[in-house]
């Protein structure tokens, strides 16, 4: 028995030496449980621990790679500026291998337009012309040339139908029973803003192809050159100028055997290009027409001003509601020189953007949408007189 008290008082002697010497050697090496430190230390700082090596334990390691990713632009940059200085178009020309190589816009519109070939005799009251037409405007990159230039091919027509009952031979009190047809065929170059330049400009040629046209329901066929150069200031605005080149004039034999002879009409035009913070897009412009007339016996010029613009609404992103308006202010006094002279065009019409792109992020547009429109009654002006 005495053995065995002697055996657990030597047990718990140990225990009880064992505890004290263990918390020595806690005291001995502080860690940031010691702190506050003891007065006379070296330094008051507390001791900072080493940066974790990852935000994950061990264990929920991400299955990504740690690499980081560069973000993408924004669609609608917020920069003000423009061109290469501040990128605000959001692509070179290098990039625009990236996006569609075509693009096309279907069309159709109702429209009513007037000019100086519907007038008739000197003193007929001239007659409208009300219809609609319909039509495409497409446009392509040209492969390495685009990639080097920027430069697209664009290529667009249309067709219309106008004064469908007929209408009075105002010349000579017969009835013309035949509607008038026309066709518009635009084809040319053009090239956008984007990083590398500020500056759009494009060059067309326009075909005027008739049936039953104006007053005297002559045939004629007209050619114009077309032009537009652009700078955007910046992603929201844009100034230029546009302007219009005859090319090829025509005369034709009305019911009476006479020459009535027809040509474009020169105009030069300021414009500036608004885009809204929902994608709409605003054109309004002042220009002149050219100075001399055909009927030289009238005097002076056909017309003294210009004033147009043109809306486009986008709906989502394939439909878009559009509006054009020309009006030509005639040079001679109010009466039935200036009524007669006058020439205006109105029409309210509807899009489809192939491709789903209606929506554009800067005034620069869609790189692979035409920049031009196609010919119409507005930017394809023309003049006439009757000869005997």
């Amino acid at each position: 028995m005495r053995v065995w008290f002697a055996r657990a008082y030597v047990l718990l002697l140990g225990v009880l030496c064992a505890g004290p010497a263990a918390g020595q050697g806690v005291i001995a090496n502080p860690g940031p449980a010691a702190w506050p430190p003891v007065v006379g230390s070296p330094s008051l700082a507390p001791p900072q621990p080493a940066p974790p090596s990852s935000y994950f334990p061990p264990s929920d390691q991400p299955a990504f790679p740690s690499t980081s990713v560069p973000l993408t632009p924004l669609p609608y940059p917020q920069s003000s500026g423009v061109g290469a200085a501040s990128g605000s178009f959001g692509g070179s020309r290098a990039a625009y291998r990236d996006g569609p190589p075509q693009g096309m816009v279907l069309f159709y519109d109702v429209d009513s337009w007037r000019g100086v070939g519907d007038r008739g005799s000197f003193f007929a009251r001239p007659s409208n012309n009300e219809g609609g037409s319909t039509g495409f405007n497409f446009a392509t990159r040209l492969g390495p040339v685009s990639e080097m230039t920027s430069l697209s091919f664009q290529f667009g027509g249309s067709y219309g139908i106008y004064d469908w009952n007929g209408r009075p031979f105002n010349a000579a009190a017969l009835t013309t029973t035949q509607a008038q047809q026309q066709v518009f065929i635009t084809t040319g170059f053009f090239k956008r803003a984007d990083d590398d330049s500020s500056w759009s400009y494009g060059l067309v040629h326009d075909w005027m192809i008739n049936q039953a046209w104006g007053a005297y329901a002559v045939n004629p066929t007209l050619g114009q050159w077309r032009g537009q150069i652009a700078y955007a200031l910046d992603n929201s605005n844009e100034i230029g100028l546009w302007g219009t080149l005859h090319d090829k004039g025509d005369t034709n034999l009305d019911f009476f055997g006479n020459s009535v002879v027809t040509r474009p009409l020169d105009q030069g035009n300021l414009f500036w290009h608004h885009q809204w913070e929902y994608g709409g897009d605003s054109w309004i412009w002042i220009g002149l027409p050219q100075s001399d007339r055909l009927n030289q016996f009238a005097g002076g010029s056909l017309g003294d001003y210009l004033i147009g613009g043109s809306y486009i609404a986008p709906l989502n992103d394939h439909l878009s509601l559009y509006a054009n308006t020309q009006y030509m202010h005639a040079s001679a006094a109010p009466g039935p020189s200036g009524y007669g002279d006058a020439s205006w065009y109105i029409a309210v019409g509807v899009q489809y953007t192939v491709g789903g792109n209606a929506r554009a992020k800067t005034v620069a547009g869609n790189s692979w949408l035409p920049l031009l429109p196609v010919a119409n009654n507005g930017n394809f002006l023309v003049d006439s007189v009757r000869t005997f």
